[in-house]
């Protein structure tokens, strides 16, 4: 979806509307809701419990790296200040646990990766 959205947006083939474009921002924040609001209703406080400690580091350590990579990186590659990059890198880890945490619980509850 996002190699359709580059191709036909106005880099390549300049084929959306200019009024989509204006709103493009709104459907962004939408589909981060979206993604949050779904990750957050999959996770029970039971589950929380069990897991709390694994899914406390499995949070906080990929944010850490997230962080400090995009510290690393957007400074050279964006142009940007290290406070820039860091608020950037912040906004991106924001989002990854809601991703991984339901997933970690998924796979302890199936099983998987008990051996190792």
């Amino acid at each position: 979806m996002l190699v359709v959205g580059v191709i036909l947006g106005p880099y390549v083939l300049d084929l959306i509307q200019p009024e989509l474009m204006n709103v493009s921002g709104e459907f962004r924040k939408i589909a981060l809701i979206v993604i949050l609001l779904r990750a957050g209703f999959a996770l029970q406080r039971e589950q929380l419990r069990r897991v709390g400690k694994v899914a406390l580091v499995m949070s906080v350590v990929p944010a850490v790296f997230e962080i400090g990579g995009v510290m690393l990186v957007a400074p050279t590659l964006l142009h940007m200040s290290y406070l820039e990059a860091a608020i950037l890198g912040s906004i991106l880890a924001a989002v990854s646990p809601a991703v991984v945490v339901p997933l970690m619980i998924d796979f302890m509850d199936r099983g998987r990766g008990g051996k190792k």
